[in-house]
């Protein structure tokens, strides 16, 4: 069964793995990809997911760069994803522009239409997600799943003592959407990715 889903990342070298294995699955139907401030500007969060769908052959998905900043304090630093967040990947061609619909609007519109038929993915900090809940009080309920990757169980962060990066990044907007974001949701927390971590033998076995 075919699943549809919308994917709102930083990419960031992981979200960048995340996004390439989701286009890899036959069942996965990405309809959008939105981008958010976090491991990177969300500017420079576009470039690197236009490169990503370029390099993969995707690039009939649409895109679409979020907001500028966290909604009221902006707590980036460095992330360890290099200056460009793809490891310093970054090369001349790849400064384009960002003349889209803005992500929080592309959002609404694309789950309105899909409404009870597609999965948001949330990879990185909520901000657009709480742009979004403002603009339409029903947008929870036009979507079948919601997956956030984000926040902590055991009060040990990656961010500071106790907090986790995205969550961090725009607690405010983490606030809203948990609040506010009434789909069935769930939430993968740092815990669950440091305990589950991918093994590197596949590459390995690729250069073999």
């Amino acid at each position: 069964m075919e699943r549809n889903f919308i994917i709102d990342c930083d990419p960031g070298i992981d979200d960048a793995q995340a996004i390439l294995i989701a286009l890899a699955q036959k069942n996965i139907n990405v309809l959008a990809i939105t981008t958010v401030p976090g491991n990177c500007s969300s500017l420079q969060g576009f470039k690197n997911a236009k490169r990503i769908l370029h390099v993969s052959n995707n690039e009939r998905i649409p895109l679409y760069k979020g907001a500028d900043y966290p909604l009221l304090i902006d707590r980036r630093q460095g992330t360890g994803h290099g200056y460009d967040g793809l490891g310093d990947y970054y090369k001349p061609e790849d400064d384009v522009k960002a003349d889209t619909l803005p992500a929080a609007m592309a959002l609404v519109e694309i789950a309105k239409r899909h409404k009870g038929n597609v999965e948001l993915i949330c990879l990185g900090p909520l901000t657009n997600i709480a742009l979004a809940l403002h603009l339409d009080t029903e947008f929870p309920h036009y979507f079948k799943h919601l997956y956030i990757m984000g926040g902590n169980y055991k009060g040990i962060g990656n961010r500071t003592t106790a907090a986790e990066f995205n969550f961090h990044v725009d607690v405010e907007a983490a606030y809203i959407a948990m609040r506010q974001m009434t789909t069935p949701t769930t939430l993968v927390g740092w815990e669950v990715c440091i305990e589950n971590p991918i093994s590197y033998d596949w590459y390995s076995n690729v250069l073999d």
